[in-house]
């Protein structure tokens, strides 16, 4: 007799121990999205050291089909936990934008606008009643294309800051062939 079907939400547990949470992704985008890679990468390991290996060295083929079946979930998994990193940083950088003193508003909200109509759904922002989020983050939730690249440049460039600037220190500069004429000077990297 075959087992009974079960519902949806049976399969969901709401105790994921060490799990990233969005409270996490509201202290610091950065760190909460390389903690989840983390974890999957581990994940991941930790399969790989269960699947059965044919002759000691090489994994059964039922082995390789579980793991692209898993690794394909951690994949997708992987590309959410990035939207989010990626609105919650916009939205951390637009709460912060109010210490600095070139930022037009009208003009930000021009840029937005011109390629992207970032309209509020009210059911979105009813969402965020008894929650932690900020203006930003409730902005950066209705903007739309988070998966496109040239959408979400153009979001940050709505901020008209000037380009990032850092020191290619001389260690990693002699990691990478190409840069050991830069080693220990200042570069801008320019988008």
């Amino acid at each position: 007799m075959p087992k009974p079907r079960k519902n949806y939400y049976e399969y969901i547990s709401t105790d994921i121990g060490g799990s990233i949470t969005l409270n996490d992704y509201q202290q610091s985008p950065a760190t909460a999205f390389l903690n989840y890679t983390i974890h999957a990468k581990n994940a991941m390991t930790m399969c790989q050291n269960k699947f059965k290996k044919a002759d000691g060295v090489d994994f059964t083929k039922n082995a390789l089909d579980n793991m692209r079946w898993i690794s394909a979930g951690l994949l997708a998994s992987i590309m959410g936990n990035f939207e989010t990193y990626q609105k919650y940083l916009f939205g951390l950088m637009f709460e912060y934008s109010v210490y600095l003193d070139n930022l037009d508003l009208d003009e930000f909200f021009k840029k937005l606008k011109k390629e992207y109509s970032v309209i509020i759904d009210i059911n979105r922002f009813a969402t965020y009643r008894d929650n932690p989020g900020s203006v930003g983050i409730i902005l950066a939730d209705n903007m739309p294309k988070w998966h496109n690249p040239e959408a979400v440049n153009s979001y940050f460039r709505a901020f008209d800051l000037p380009n990032a600037a850092g020191t290619i220190t001389i260690p990693d500069a002699y990691k990478v062939v190409p840069l050991k004429a830069y080693s220990g000077k200042v570069i801008s990297l320019q988008y």
